[in-house]
């Protein structure tokens, strides 16, 4: 009861008046009917006055339904869709809801017009029995959301004319996977022009297990082009084809012959692209691999006696010189061989006087070599030699090569000019001499002049057979 004037007794003609509440309850009847019995007796009689009066109330049972459906599955940078209905699920004898509310924990006020998340509504404020309205939305999952990813949807509403709060929610979760991909690369560190640069890639998708499938993938080299082509001639092995499942790996190998001109060091990078299966996502990496190109040189320089004559000692000297770039590997398996001389390197070469040359030469260094042979009297003029020298670099099959040649000059041999003999008869004499007289001779001029020629043929021999040992660098004369 919440009033009330009347207190048991009424004059005639007075009226008092009750007025109370009454909760319905679940499971009351419809219509809800209720009398009233009133009692009285006149003052001094026992005469029951009585009267009854009844009311019913027809109950309506206001209802409301939200329901909410979206994207299941997405990655951050996805854009999630979301689909909300409202129904007006009340019985048909109600009035209609007003002052409707409709708000999502993750996009907000969704009546608000200003929302921007929302992308489609048919909905308003009021909403009359057995109507429906629809609110479409849509939000990009961010890298900080929680995964999963909730929201809940709540609405409110009063039937019309009364205070009751009818309201309902649905919530909704998205599966927020993590597609990822790697790509390593590695390869030769060190090489040269004409060298064969390996390479291996390998691949791999490292989504998370709830990822759908990377699809649709490239794979590209900015050295040797497109590494899923299957004609592309760089290509020696591979195992991928452009799909990969979640915690798959693919690989591929491929060579690169260093051309003359490519940069030092010689840098080229791989990037893959995928898709998730039923998402437009470009999932990518790449990876840098970086070449040093070294320079490998030799040289040889050959020096020796320029001028000789047979049967004369001729001193040779080899000056061997890695003269590659710093970051070249030593110079191994080393040959140095003379055309005249033979095997250099062989602690038996018979010519060879000193060295300090063992086949392997460091950046830089350099090592000599001195050797000495005699004229041989059968030997050309001049006598020319060549020597050449050859090198690995440490780790390679490379032929670094160089060559020096060297010439003598071989002097003539001695001349000896014979006279033949002259025969000259003396005629006798005809006179007789005397003691401290002259002996007179006839043609004797011509005796003493074949004389003198034998005497001068015989110093011109003499002079001839002298020889003269001339050597490079000494003071003979």
């Amino acid at each position: 009861m919440t009033d009330s004037d009347c207190d048991g007794s009424l004059e005639s003609g007075e009226a008092c008046t009750v007025s109370y509440t009454f909760v319905v309850a679940a499971g009351s009847p419809d219509p809800l009917a209720n009398t009233v019995v009133v009692h009285f007796n006149p003052e001094g009689f026992p005469n029951d006055i009585t009267a009854t009066a009844m009311w019913s109330t027809n109950l309506f049972q206001p209802a409301v339904e939200v329901v909410k459906t979206g994207d299941e599955l997405a990655g951050v940078g996805d854009p999630v869709d979301y689909q909300v209905v409202v129904t007006n699920q009340s019985s048909s004898d109600s009035p209609a809801l007003v002052n409707g509310t409709v708000v999502d924990s993750l996009l907000g006020d969704l009546l608000d017009p200003a929302n921007p998340y929302v992308t489609g509504s048919s909905c308003t404020v009021t909403l009359a029995v057995g109507e429906s309205c629809t609110i479409t939305a849509t939000r990009v999952v961010l890298v900080t959301d929680p995964d999963p990813l909730p929201n809940t949807v709540t609405v409110h509403y009063n039937p019309d004319g009364f205070p009751n709060d009818i309201t309902d929610s649905d919530d909704h979760s998205v599966n927020l996977f993590q597609p990822s991909v790697t790509v390593e690369k590695s390869g030769d560190e060190l090489g040269k022009v004409t060298d064969p640069a390996h390479y291996v890639v390998t691949i791999t998708n490292t989504s998370s297990d709830d990822s759908p499938d990377l699809v649709d993938g490239t794979v590209s080299d900015s050295l040797t082009g497109d590494l899923l082509d299957p004609a592309n001639p760089f290509v020696t092995d591979t195992n991928c084809d452009g799909d990969l499942e979640a915690g798959e790996s693919c690989t591929i190998e491929y060579e690169y012959v260093v051309q003359a001109g490519d940069p030092d060091p010689l840098v080229n990078t791989v990037e893959v692209h995928f898709h998730p299966v039923g998402f437009d996502n470009d999932i990518t990496a790449t990876d840098t691999h970086t070449m040093e190109l070294f320079q490998p040189s030799v040289t040889v320089d050959k020096t020796g006696d320029v001028v000789a004559s047979r049967g004369d000692d001729v001193d040779y000297q080899f000056v061997v010189t890695n003269t590659s770039s710093d970051d070249s590997p030593r110079l191994v398996n080393g040959t140095i061989v003379d055309s005249l001389l033979g095997d250099l390197l062989d602690p038996a070469n018979p010519f060879v006087t000193t060295s300090d040359c063992d086949g392997t030469l460091d950046v830089g260094a350099s090592c000599t070599i001195r050797a000495s042979r005699t004229v041989a009297i059968d030997d050309p003029n001049p006598l020319p030699n060549t020597v050449t020298v050859h090198f690995n670099p440490d780790g390679f099959p490379n032929d670094i090569t160089d060559n020096d040649d060297h010439s003598v000059e071989l002097l003539p041999e001695p001349t000896v000019l014979t006279v033949p003999p002259t025969t000259t008869t003396l005629p006798e004499p005809t006179t007789s001499t005397t003691v401290g007289g002259r002996l007179p001779f006839t043609g004797g001029g011509a005796s003493f002049a074949g004389l003198g020629l034998l005497l001068l043929a015989g110093g011109l021999a003499l002079v001839g057979g002298t020889r003269r040992r001339r050597r490079l660098g000494t003071d003979g004369g």
